[in-house]
């Protein structure tokens, strides 16, 4: 994962105590949907490189809250899903496919979403 970190003159502990890290991976939607999403006061850009299925909506929530989105897809649809629940907060800024797989329909594309 890439994780943008603030130039050293600004760099201050990100999370206070280790309590407020929440492994959301361990909990359903469901358990998750009433808590607050964790919020990341210096942290300015998230990479998501989703499985075929995209983003779910706890994670949807949680990149709204970054600066910058980059977002590397394998499935077009899924993308255009999040991209518009993102498109909210974000406008896509720059657009890029990859061929990672010649020979076959297999296409990567990847977006940069900048906050508003």
């Amino acid at each position: 994962a890439f994780i943008d970190i603030p130039p050293q003159s600004e760099q201050q502990p990100i999370i206070d105590t280790p309590q407020t890290l929440t492994n959301v991976n361990d909990k359903s939607d469901a358990e998750i949907k009433n808590e607050k999403v964790m919020t990341f006061d210096r942290l300015r850009t998230l990479f998501v490189d989703p499985p075929r299925a995209g983003l779910d909506e706890t994670c949807r929530r949680l990149a709204s809250q970054f600066e910058r989105v980059v977002y590397v897809s394998c499935n077009p649809e899924t993308l255009a899903r999040d991209c518009q629940d993102l498109s909210r907060t974000h406008d896509l800024t720059r657009l890029a496919a990859f061929d990672q797989f010649p020979y076959t329909p297999h296409l990567e594309v990847g977006v940069v979403l900048e906050r508003r």
